[in-house]
């Protein structure tokens, strides 16, 4: 049996990085075998074909909160002895770990974006109440009352 273990941390809550990481192992057609709350167990799937030499990788990913994220720990193995059984199990493990890495990148980047056009458009909104509360569309209590609405006051 060949092993390969790998622990790393993002900068990412724990629940967000297991829906993360469940898309990434449906993304991957893999079996997931056992699941918690901060744990997969899930195996590569696909045709073995003994002349290639396929080693199905089995993976835990393993993950804990941490004061800045999420330490995560993948923990792989596979049934095979020697070299190519060794390097299809650190192989797999390796792909695992940098599609975690890019997935929470851009699901950071997708979180700033969103955050960033919420700003905006409650300043627009915002600019279009003052702009009718200038023309004396809305009174005072009225601009007060939905400003503080839109800023969640």
């Amino acid at each position: 049996m060949s092993k390969c273990n790998d622990d790393f941390s993002v900068n990412l809550p724990l629940n967000d990085l297991m829906d993360v990481c469940k898309g990434i192992i449906s993304k991957l057609g893999w079996a997931v075998l056992d699941q918690s709350s901060s744990k997969i167990r899930c195996k590569e799937t696909g045709k073995f074909d003994i002349n290639k030499g396929n080693f199905f990788a089995d993976i835990e990913i393993v993950l804990a909160s941490t004061a800045n994220g999420t330490s995560v720990s993948l923990n792989g193995s596979n049934f095979g002895i020697g070299p190519f059984a060794s390097k299809h199990i650190q192989g797999e493990v390796s792909k695992l770990r940098n599609m975690i890495e890019v997935d929470v990148k851009q699901y950071n980047n997708n979180k700033e974006t969103q955050s960033a056009n919420s700003n905006v458009s409650v300043a627009g909104e915002i600019e279009k109440l003052a702009s009718l509360h200038s023309q004396g569309i809305l009174s005072d209590d009225e601009f007060k009352t939905a400003k503080n609405k839109l800023l969640g006051i």
